[in-house]
């Protein structure tokens, strides 16, 4: 267990437990409160710490949704030095652009459904194919087929156009992204280049002109020519 979310639903062969899990999730839910528990994998792990989240789903299941929560040891504070200038405020006209625009990339009504006449989300999870685990199943479907092949590069052709911009969200974005294109220009940055001397010239004597580890007008010396 190691990132992500948790789900933790009682089995339903055992009546006790799920009367339990179902009371404390209604209960949670009724006082909008979380739980802090402790959990390990197994007797090898280290304690940690999770929350868990009381749900319940369209079908009327019970359940905790767990995430794992950082202990205080696991923050690592960054402290930033403070700007040359004070930003220059944002005008309206700016503001009221990128809010147009952020709105027009809307995923949440992104993809027309032509059968229901609506706009619908696109790009959920449960919709967009794993192709980690497609490439699994297709590396163990050619070892099974050829087992003494060296296994080939498989051509990920599974996404599809899903990676590519949509086509509708461009247009409908269209005219805010051109006032910030206009208003807003992008300048880049000249990059700053710290003067670091060579390792070699601090810590390392000079080198001979033919790079060996020689030092210059140096010489191999016996362990008998070194005075005792």
């Amino acid at each position: 267990m190691d990132g992500g979310a948790y789900y933790f639903i009682p089995s339903v062969f055992d009546k006790n437990a799920c009367i339990a899990i179902s009371a404390l999730v209604n209960a949670m839910i009724v006082e909008d409160s979380v739980a802090l528990t402790r959990y390990v994998c197994n007797a090898a792990s280290q304690p940690r710490i999770m929350g868990l989240f009381p749900r319940r789903s369209k079908k009327g299941i019970d359940m905790f949704v767990g995430i794992q929560l950082p202990f205080y040891e696991d923050f690592r504070g960054l402290d930033f030095p403070q700007l040359d200038s004070s930003p220059a405020e944002s005008k309206n006209d700016h503001l009221t652009a990128m809010h147009a625009f952020v709105k027009a990339m809307d995923l949440t009504k992104a993809h027309f459904n032509s059968e229901t006449g609506q706009f619908e989300e696109t790009l959920r999870p449960r919709d967009v194919p794993n192709p980690k685990l497609q490439n699994v199943c297709k590396a163990m479907k050619y070892r099974a087929l050829h087992p003494n092949t060296p296994l080939p590069v498989f051509e990920d052709k599974l996404l599809g156009d899903l990676l590519e911009p949509n086509v509708l969200l461009l247009k409908r974005a269209n005219e805010s992204l051109n006032y910030l294109k206009a208003n807003l220009p992008m300048i880049e940055s000249p990059s700053k280049k710290q003067n670091v001397k060579e390792m070699k010239q601090d810590i390392l004597p000079r080198m001979s002109t033919d790079n060996s580890v020689l030092p210059e007008n140096g010489k191999f010396i016996k362990t008998d020519e070194v005075d005792a």
